[in-house]
């Protein structure tokens, strides 16, 4: 049986990597606003994105992914899953870990609500907003 993970963290970030030899994340500049160039032609290639994602107090495989909606709630994009395992022995340490959002085409400017979500769970795990702003 399958037990929700908790979130602790999750947000945009304009870079993110981890070190091979020792497993920590560096976050580089969290993301909150995009301003794009004030000539931009829509539909606009946009990204990449990185997310950082903290959870914990789960039990069982997850298959979490990122959507991405406009303010119309109408789904632009949308990552491929990366597995998490929470057992017995681990759910209480929590999993780390960066997620790519490739680039996708920006339909417009506008507010868009990356959503976390994974199987067994009906509603985001957690949300996160990010506004592109045409330039002036």
């Amino acid at each position: 049986m399958a037990v929700q993970p908790q979130v602790h963290l999750f947000f945009p970030c304009a870079d993110a990597s981890v070190d091979e030899d020792n497993s920590r994340i560096t976050i580089v500049d969290p993301v909150r606003v995009v301003y794009l160039p004030a000539d931009v032609v829509y539909p606009y290639p946009c990204g990449p994105v990185f997310f950082f994602v903290c959870l914990f107090e789960g039990v069982g495989k997850f298959h979490c992914r990122i959507d991405v909606m406009d303010d119309n709630g109408k789904l632009v994009a949308r990552t491929k899953p990366t597995t998490v395992e929470f057992t017995a022995d681990n759910r209480f340490d929590g999993f780390d870990f960066i997620v790519l959002f490739p680039g996708f085409d920006l339909p417009r400017a506008g507010t868009y609500e990356f959503s976390l979500c994974a199987n067994y769970v009906d509603k985001p795990l957690s949300t996160a907003t990010i506004r592109y702003l045409k330039e002036m």
